[in-house]
């Protein structure tokens, strides 16, 4: 399976050094390798997060609470809303589900709405969200093609 890099596309603009991005859901298997690699190039990563003080962060990371979201997207060169309940976490009941969707609906609304009024805009916004779980596949390698 092939893998690429947003990384690369994004620097088009030149140095990365010194270049703020926003991480929401960076506390997640996908978010927290996200933030290493932001950090790697030496981007200043700001992490919306629910509990800015009850969690050990990486050094480098700001985190901030989703109450200053309007605050913390002004004036970022980017967005990433990785935001959402664990898919793993329990049993998809009809409550479950309810939870999973609005996790992944209220938090990009929100974020939205922010970029909307930010006075310096980001330059992108990724929105990402997993929607359903692959069965034990005995260590292949799973994409887009593999059947759910």
């Amino acid at each position: 399976m092939q893998t690429h890099s947003a990384l690369p596309l994004m620097a088009a603009g030149g140095a990365m050094e010194g270049r703020r991005v926003v991480v929401a859901g960076g506390t997640g298997l996908i978010g927290s390798r996200l933030i290493q690699a932001f950090l790697a190039e030496g981007r200043k990563v700001t992490l919306l997060t629910r509990h800015p003080d009850r969690t050990l962060f990486p050094v480098g990371v700001e985190p901030r609470h989703w109450d200053d979201l309007t605050q913390v997207v002004d004036g970022a060169e980017g967005v990433f809303n990785l935001a959402g309940e664990n898919i793993a976490a329990h049993r998809w009941t009809s409550h479950r589900k309810a939870a999973l969707l609005h996790s992944r609906v209220d938090t990009t609304e929100r974020i939205a709405e922010a970029l909307h009024w930010a006075k310096h805009k980001p330059a992108y916004f990724v929105n990402a969200s997993a929607v359903g779980i692959y069965g034990s596949l005995d260590g292949r390698p799973v994409d887009e093609a593999t059947p759910a």
